[in-house]
């Protein structure tokens, strides 16, 4: 009896011991120990030890008090996708307590989910660790679960590593022994050997965007290191073969640099897409653009924020992004038959009205017919800098279409006359939702998030039609019109501008649309674009017909726009036979128009087709 006694006695003790040692500890999430929650990994040669995992019914969620509204947001979404998986409430507090506003040290002893750069102790000493600001750590330590990164962008992708590894199952697992770190800013870190170690070449003959391209690169480094690369062109006084120059050092090629790996690369993306990939000496980033070469940096930095990118080795990352796989162009662009314009019942114009080698004529000379400039397209019936709106002013027999040229936060070349979305599309009821930024300005959103907007009407009239690229709007407008580019870009934030030699060239290039830039730029632009490919048959006849008949001025000396009156960007009082008829006494019948159906019916009335 007495060792019956004992032995219950002994396992009672044992009982309380393991209920005692618990804490908030469950381990009904056992496995094998190879959890990917962990840094500590099983050694091959042992058993493998069940991981414990943390309860976290008795965690309280404290966040920083001073933190961005988008790492708020996502510790937010945090703690609503914690509280699914416990069946409960969880509620998020700030780490501001009243007497601590001089932000000494907190110690507690407390079960609590830190988040960013808290007042306690346990985050201090974490975030003490870091230098760079892409740096973070997400670790158990004590009673604590510290999710922090030394910036607020790092303690998002904290949040988002959080998430991964902790709460995509049916319960809670964070193992006892969890220590995540991220430090791409530690000597011997991928993006550290860059920053380091490697010399950034910009093409020499870039221009405005090369230097941009550069500074982007810099500044990422910079940011995600504490470190500042090095930069150079890629002028090398030997002779350069068309294949390229070939380099032993360690370098980051943007561009297309005159190296061979760039030139090899160039020629396998159009012009809005990129590619980056690593050789064993170079890391290539190439856009078909300078504006896609942004891109692919943007994406590059971020690879390396998030670890996706660490490794240097050849062949070790390579990543193509082709625009149109990724987003779809207007219908429109590829086939225009289908288009029924909304004044189709009202008017009718002749079919030389249409005739683009008639308006390449007529362009050229000063005394014959009228011809006309369509003010954002056709903004009478459809949203302006709309594709429906270059077709619907397309088709009204309208000569030129002046477009507005902006640029998104991911360097994406749209139309859009505003910098902010409020007066020409739904901005103020999708703004801030389903994960849209909250910013009213363009520059502010990328292209696949302006994509989720809606144009409207002048009238403010709300439409399914999107925001086009100035990729599809030059498509729409091939054989058919000439353009005139309005650069909004110029007043951004950052002023860029479109030169002749840069984005605006390849894009043309590429579709084969160069001649419709013949009134925007002139005809020496039209020269410099044949020196640089001389390949292009029809371009190249076009060219030497050109200069056959041009008059030096005879363009400028027959323009009007709203500049040469006292009316408002969209009125239309102006619009009149008689001042039609005063203007073309003064030699000026290159004519902008608000009323394109209007103004080029009053052509078809009264003017003759230009023949040579």
């Amino acid at each position: 009896m007495k060792k019956a006694t004992s032995l219950l006695l002994v396992l009672l003790a044992l009982v309380l011991l393991l209920c005692a040692c618990s804490g908030p500890a469950d381990n009904s999430g056992d496995t094998d120990g190879n959890d990917s929650n962990t840094a500590n990994t099983t050694p091959a040669d042992t058993t493998s030890v069940p991981a414990t995992y943390i309860s976290l019914n008795d965690y309280a969620v404290v966040r920083a008090d001073t933190m961005e509204k988008a790492t708020i947001s996502a510790a937010s979404d945090m703690c609503v996708k914690l509280g699914k998986l416990l069946g409960k409430t969880i509620r998020m507090s700030s780490d501001w307590i009243k007497g601590f506003e001089d932000d000494p040290t907190v110690e507690n002893d407390e079960y609590e989910i830190l988040i960013g750069a808290t007042n306690r102790k346990e985050s201090k000493e974490v975030l003490a660790e870091f230098s760079g600001d892409s740096d973070f750590a997400i670790r158990v330590v004590g009673k604590k679960i510290v999710i922090a990164g030394k910036s607020d962008s790092a303690t998002l992708l904290a949040l988002e590593r959080f998430s991964e590894l902790c709460l995509s199952g049916e319960t809670p697992q964070v193992a006892e022994n969890l220590n995540v770190v991220h430090a791409p800013s530690v000597a011997g870190s991928a993006a550290y050997i860059l920053a380091t170690e490697y010399t950034a070449i910009r093409p020499a003959d870039g221009g405005e965007y090369s230097v941009s391209t550069i500074t982007a690169l810099r500044d990422a480094l910079k940011e995600i290191t504490g470190q500042t690369v090095a930069i150079a062109v890629d002028d090398v006084k030997a002779s350069v073969p068309a294949s390229g120059y070939v380099s032993t050092d360690k370098e980051i090629l943007l561009g297309v640099t005159n190296r061979a790996e760039s030139i090899a690369a160039a020629e396998t993306i159009g012009a809005m897409d990129y590619t980056i990939s690593i050789t064993e000496n170079k890391v290539i980033i190439c856009g078909g653009t300078p504006l896609s070469t942004l891109r692919a940096i943007d994406r590059f930095a971020e690879c390396l924020r998030t670890g996706e990118l660490n490794s240097l080795e050849a062949g070790s990352f390579t990543y193509t992004e082709v625009f149109t796989d990724l987003y779809s162009y207007n219908p429109l662009c590829y086939d225009s038959s289908s288009f029924v314009p909304d004044w189709s019942d009202k008017y009718s114009y002749p079919d030389w009205m249409l005739d683009f080698e008639e308006k390449t004529y007529a362009i050229t000379q000063n005394n014959l017919r009228n011809m006309s400039m369509s003010h954002r397209s056709d903004l009478v019936y459809y949203p302006e800098n709309s594709i429906e709106g270059i077709l619907s002013a397309i088709l009204c027999g309208i000569d030129s279409v002046e477009v507005d040229v902006s640029i998104t936060k991911d360097h994406v070349l749209v139309l859009m006359h505003d910098l902010t979305l409020k007066r020409t599309t739904d901005f103020s009821a999708k703004a801030g939702k389903n994960g849209l930024p909250t910013s009213e300005y363009i520059y502010d959103w990328t292209y696949e998030e302006l994509q989720q907007l809606c144009l409207k009407t002048n009238s403010g009239k709300q439409t399914e039609y999107k925001i086009p690229t100035l990729y599809e709007a030059m498509m729409v407008m091939k054989d058919r019109c000439f353009i005139h580019l309005d650069q909004k870009i110029a007043v951004m934030p950052t002023p860029r501008t479109l030169t002749a030699n840069d984005e605006v060239f390849a894009m043309a290039d590429e579709i084969g649309c160069k001649e419709i830039f013949f009134y925007d730029y002139g005809l020496n632009t039209m020269k410099t674009w044949y020196s640089m490919n001389r390949s292009d048959a029809d371009f190249s006849a076009f060219v030497n017909k050109i200069s056959g008949y041009l008059k030096n001025g005879a363009i400028r000396k027959r323009y009007w726009c709203f500049g040469d009156a006292e009316v408002g960007a969209t009125n239309t009082s102006y619009e009149t036979v008689a001042n039609w008829e005063k203007l073309r006494n003064e030699g000026k019948t290159l004519l902008w128009t608000n009323s394109p159906h209007k103004y080029t019916q009053y052509i078809a009335e009264n003017f003759s087709p230009a023949t040579p």
